[in-house]
Order: structure tokens, then C-alpha cells, then sequence
């Protein structure tokens, strides 16, 4: 999805810039590109995932049938200057953002839109609700999931197992519907509630005991590997169990 405003600060730069008009027909047909990809999580690799290989302009000019020089300069204009793309090539970048509280990491976005997307669907009739994905609440919600992890020190795995638990919880899918609604000033209604919301997710987690077999239908359900899993021994039966680590 694009927006279709033509003021914006990005799109009269880049039009600006030397040879702009053809530099943004290069962003488009990339965009074209892209979206014949199976995977849509915006991630710029040859199969649309965050692990799979980088795409280089060199690889990219050949399937638009741009030149290499103008797809090179797009990608370096709209990651540099305008930052409609984040470059994570950079090993200092692997776990921060480059501008806190104006860019906010791709990956954030990405768990933001898909809870979004999840909770709409968990509540269709909520008219309120169909509208969470626009591009500002999913930017607010992304940036209050950064701060979990850069300035409180939620692992990645933590946050991505929560939003994707919250949903799934009688209670809590109600309870909290768009990230958006986790606010600073508001422990009461917002952050204090995500932070209830993992502590009943440990909770649940540390009764949830599994036998061999149900540790192999759990792993298959969410695609984990034994790694996931710590062992522990029922003290009355002395038999060995698993519990899916948090």
C-alpha cells in the first residue's frame, strides 16, 4: 500500500533531487516487484523474509529493467535522505534505530501491523477497529514496542511471543486492541496493562507443562526446535517434562 498525498516531505525531495522523476519510477517499479513476493513483512530480500538473501541493485535493475546506476542512486536516496527504506547492513544496527523518535525499526513496524491486522479480524463489528491499521497508529504502536525494548530491555522474542499470545487470551484480546492505546502518561489504561499482560503470559507459561508427545505436536503448531524448551522434572513422578521458554 502507497499513499497517494503529493506534498509530502519524501516525495518532493526526491523529485527534487538530480534525475528525481526517474529515481521515483524506480521506486515504484520495485515496489511492482515486490509485491509478486509470497511473503509482504517489507523486507527488501529475494524472498520477501527477514532472513533471506539482501536484493542488490544490480539484481533489482534486472528484473525492473531499470540500469544499475538509477537503482542504485534510488535505493541511496530513499534510505539516506528520505527513509522510506532502513538499511540494516550495519552491525552497530542490528538492535537500535538510527533516528529515535522520528524513524522507528522496520521490525517494530511489522509486529505492529500484524497485531493490528489479527485484532481487526478478532473484531469484525467494531468499526473503530477496522481503521487501526492506518499508517499513524501503526507508527505510534510501533514506537511504544521500540521503547519495550530499547529503554526497558524486552528481548524481541518477549514482545513477539506477547502479541502474538494476546490475541489468542479470552481476556486479554479485549483488553488491549491497538497498540496505540499504550500511552506514557496513562500506566493505568496503557503501558501498565501490556506489562499485566506479560506477567500473566510467564504465569501461564510456567503451568504449562507438556509430556514427549505433546511437546512434539507444540513444537510442529508454532514451528520451534527443542531449543525453545527447557526440561523439568515432576518431583512427585520423577518423569521429565518441557516447558516452552518465555
Amino acid at each position: 500500500m502507497i499513499p497517494n498525498k503529493q506534498n509530502g516531505a519524501g516525495y518532493v525531495m526526491l523529485l527534487g533531487m538530480k534525475n528525481g522523476e526517474a529515481l521515483y519510477g524506480a521506486f515504484h517499479a520495485m515496489i511492482l516487484y515486490l509485491s509478486k513476493q509470497p511473503i509482504h513483512d517489507g523486507w527488501l530480500t529475494k524472498d520477501g523474509t527477514q532472513r533471506g538473501e539482501p536484493i542488490t541493485a544490480k539484481f533489482l535493475a534486472d528484473r525492473i529493467k531499470f540500469s544499475t546506476a538509477t537503482v542504485q542512486a534510488m535505493l541511496s536516496a530513499v534510505t539516506k535522505e528520505i527513509g522510506w527504506l532502513i538499511d540494516h547492513s550495519s552491525e552497530k544496527k542490528v538492535e537500535s534505530v538510527a533516528y529515535p523518535e522520528k524513524r522507528v525499526d522496520i521490525r517494530f513496524v511489522a509486529m505492529a501491523q500484524k497485531f493490528h491486522r489479527t485484532q481487526a479480524q478478532n473484531h469484525p463489528h467494531q468499526s473503530e477497529l477496522q481503521k487501526v491499521n492506518r499508517p499513524t497508529t501503526t507508527l505510534v504502536g510501533a514506537r511504544h514496542l521500540e521503547t519495550f525494548h530499547l529503554k526497558h530491555g524486552w528481548p524481541l522474542k518477549t514482545i513477539e511471543d506477547l502479541l502474538g499470545w494476546i490475541p489468542e487470551h479470552s481476556f486479554w484480546c479485549y483488553q488491549i486492541r491497538s497498540l496505540a492505546s499504550i500511552r506514557k502518561v496513562s500506566r493505568s489504561n496503557g503501558a501498565l496493562k501490556f506489562d499485566n499482560a506479560l506477567a500473566q503470559m510467564k504465569s501461564e507459561a510456567e503451568m504449562d507443562l507438556l509430556t514427549g508427545e505433546q511437546l512434539e505436536q507444540d513444537m510442529f503448531k508454532r514451528g520451534l526446535g527443542t531449543g525453545d524448551y527447557e526440561e523439568v522434572q515432576n518431583t512427585r513422578t520423577v518423569e521429565m517434562l518441557w516447558r516452552r521458554k518465555v
